[in-house]
């Protein structure tokens, strides 16, 4: 039986992890006490391998049972090991290409948005489809500007290549 005090010697023998491993309990990115399957959010802890403060890609995502004892868990081994940070984008301009981006996708929609350029609020991560370090950030927009009807309101999420800044994904509460 594994508990939490182990993950270091798992990542380790399994990935071959060599740098800091970060923990982040789920909480901290969700706005819901429950995942899926009635998991209590607490329950869940994901861990990001970094190189010089930038994730590597690899982690483990664990759920403990009621006892503390790992009840599961899951693998992914990077392909982020040699950042290049001279290369990166700033996140300004990553910002900017995004909302310009998400406002061209949604032109047809009369989309007032709630976007305001903050720094510590864009995010660097793995991004396992493309195998690259990736921006992320969210904001608001609504339908003809009726931020008081909920059904109005989506919120919009860009993931931007951090080495190429028209390389844009944007996902969104629209579902397109």
């Amino acid at each position: 039986m594994f508990t939490e005090s182990d993950v270091n010697r798992i990542m380790g023998s399994v990935l071959g992890t060599k740098y800091d491993i970060e923990r982040a309990k789920i909480e901290d990115t969700v706005g819901y006490n429950k995942a899926a399957g009635g998991v209590t959010a607490s329950n869940i802890i994901m861990y990001d391998e970094l190189k010089d403060g930038y994730p590597t890609g690899t982690s483990m995502s664990i759920i403990l049972d009621e006892e503390g004892y790992i009840s599961y868990l899951t693998l992914r081994k990077g392909a982020s090991y040699d950042t290049q940070v001279e290369k990166m984008i700033s996140k300004r301009e990553a910002f900017d290409k995004a909302v310009e981006a998400t406002k061209e996708k949604y032109n047809n929609l009369n989309l007032e948005f709630n976007v305001e350029y903050s720094e510590d609020k864009i995010n660097t991560f793995y991004y396992p489809p493309k195998k690259c370090l990736c921006y992320t950030f969210d904001f608001e927009g609504a339908i003809e500007g009726k931020w008081d009807d909920e059904l109005s309101v989506f919120v919009f999420t860009p993931i931007i290549n951090a080495y190429d800044s028209v390389d844009i994904d944007i996902a969104s509460t629209l579902g397109y």
